[in-house]
């Protein structure tokens, strides 16, 4: 559970540094649970219906526009064997989908080392063990 405290700390401080300045505060660790386990949920279905037997390795991007003046504000979210990172910050919309747009979901490590180069993040990055961050995501999905 420390874990999991811990790991929403995180993204909640790397989430207020991304967001400073913007009027409103969409992104939260509440939401980004939300969309990981719908995604994952989908993702996992999608690979088993293909012949696999569980969603793997992968990225998401969840992205926030409030208006065109300011900058995107946006969660990577970062699959790998044993962990979940997540990473944000705020950009160019155009920007940071020109660097989304080069890699297929499977390509992690490319496409989170060239984001990293090309725009940054903010913050500190979060992880959680995989096997942990499966269970949070699914408490989640499971409470009513």
């Amino acid at each position: 559970m420390d874990q999991i405290h811990a790991f929403e700390a995180a993204v909640r401080s790397s989430l207020e540094l991304a967001q400073s300045g913007h009027e409103v505060n969409i992104l939260d660790p509440a939401s980004l649970r939300e969309d990981l386990a719908t995604a994952h949920r989908e993702i996992e279905a999608d690979e088993i219906a293909h012949g696999g037997s569980s969603a793997g390795k992968y990225w998401d991007l969840t992205m926030a526009d409030w208006s065109p003046e300011e900058p995107s504000v946006f969660i990577i979210t970062a699959w790998r064997d044993e962990s979940l990172s997540v990473y944000c910050g705020s950009a160019d919309r155009q920007a940071i989908l020109d660097v989304c747009h080069n890699y297929s979901m499977a390509e992690v490590e490319e496409m989170i080392g060239d984001f990293a180069q090309r725009i940054g993040f903010a913050g500190t990055t979060a992880t959680l063990p995989r096997d942990v961050a499966e269970a949070w995501i699914k408490s989640w999905a499971a409470s009513p």
